[in-house]
């Protein structure tokens, strides 16, 4: 089973792309251009400092707020979350703020490690949204394992649709413990 196969035409929901499907660890917002470079060098850093990590996807949820419906994780979210968090400390010391879809934010106070699979473009879509995550929530189960070894700076593009704009290799040079003792 892959996540493409369980998506389907339904009125009112637009799934992602199957080319475009991707984990968010950290959700930036709109960043001005002259921003990039520090968010590249802060996306480093924190590559620098984690391995390669094994998921496995599974359960569906919704982000009520941001009309998105996701897959979530069946295996432990805590090596996402620290990478998460790194991610959103390094944001911070270079200037970076993450953006909320009511503003600025400062920082991120939650982390739900997700799949975006589609956005729901009308209220009344919320009922057939729910029976969508009813009927496909076990078919998550049976995803396979995969390794995340890169992170990604995505620009959203219209329709639903991403572009890479920067790739960093999770490849730690040292532990956070002996990152801290040089600071």
């Amino acid at each position: 089973m892959q996540l493409a196969a369980m998506q389907q035409s339904i009125q009112g929901l637009k799934f992602v792309a199957s080319s475009s499907l991707h984990m968010t660890v950290a959700f930036i917002g709109e960043a001005k251009q002259a921003e990039e470079e520090r968010i590249v060098a802060a996306m480093q850093q924190a590559a620098a400092l984690f391995d390669p990590v094994e998921i496995c996807l599974g359960g569906l949820g919704s982000f009520q707020k941001a009309k998105v419906l996701y897959c979530g994780l069946q295996s432990s979210a805590e090596p996402l979350a620290d990478l998460s968090s790194t991610v959103m400390q390094c944001l911070r010391e270079h200037a970076i703020e993450r953006r909320t879809l009511s503003g600025t934010d400062g920082g991120q106070k939650w982390f739900t490690p997700h799949v975006t699979l589609a956005r729901v473009k009308a209220a009344s879509a919320w009922a057939a949204a729910r029976d969508w995550m009813a009927e496909h929530d076990r078919d998550t189960m049976e995803l396979a394992p995969f390794l995340i070894s890169h992170i990604h700076l995505y620009e959203s593009q219209s329709g639903g649709r991403y572009a890479i704009l920067h790739s960093c290799s999770l490849t730690r040079a040292c532990s956070l413990r002996e990152r801290q003792l040089l600071e």
